[in-house]
């Protein structure tokens, strides 16, 4: 397996933990804030997809450049969609198409150097690792979102399970 093959293998498990996560809580919770300042579980889950598309579109440049990311017009697809199935659907579909950029672009282009978000040189396989983190970043906030509406996160009950003397 390649270290590109490798990385996508576990951003497709991390993306896979979101969208259990995204299942357990309700439809009609998915507009829940935990503060009145927040996202709510909908936009967090925008801000993923929009997030993605963003740095990956603009790590698979020749040319990258990520103060473009600040000038970048809206993503029109992402933030109609409204419904749990149709954001799950998005979020499976947005990262298959991710994924292919990545694969499109290289091996040997994704050890190119780059300027990060701090301006400091690193690989674009390094920018792809801190989108994958900003990614489970944000599953951590949704998982806060499900404990503050009462719901067992769903990796809390899987290790629960596989701890249980019962297994």
């Amino acid at each position: 397996m390649t270290k590109i093959e490798e990385f996508l293998s576990q951003w497709d498990d991390a993306r896979e933990g979101l969208i259990k996560e995204v299942e357990r809580i309700p439809e009609d919770k998915l507009d829940f804030r935990a503060a009145a300042e927040t996202r709510s579980a909908l936009e967090l889950l925008y801000h993923v997809v929009e997030s993605e598309r963003m740095l990956v579109d603009e790590i698979c440049r020749d040319d990258t450049d990520l103060r473009r990311l600040f000038t970048r017009p809206p993503d029109t697809e992402v933030r109609v969609v409204a419904t749990k199935d149709a954001i799950v659907a998005l979020l499976r579909s947005s990262l298959a198409t991710s994924q292919e950029k990545v694969r499109r672009f290289g091996a040997e282009k994704i050890e190119q150097l780059m300027s990060g978000l701090d301006g400091k040189q690193i690989t674009k396989a390094a920018m792809l690792q801190f989108t994958l983190a900003h990614e489970m970043y944000h599953r951590g906030q949704l998982t806060v979102y499900q404990r503050l509406l009462g719901i067992e996160p769903a990796l809390t009950e899987r290790f629960r399970r596989l701890t249980s003397p019962n297994h």
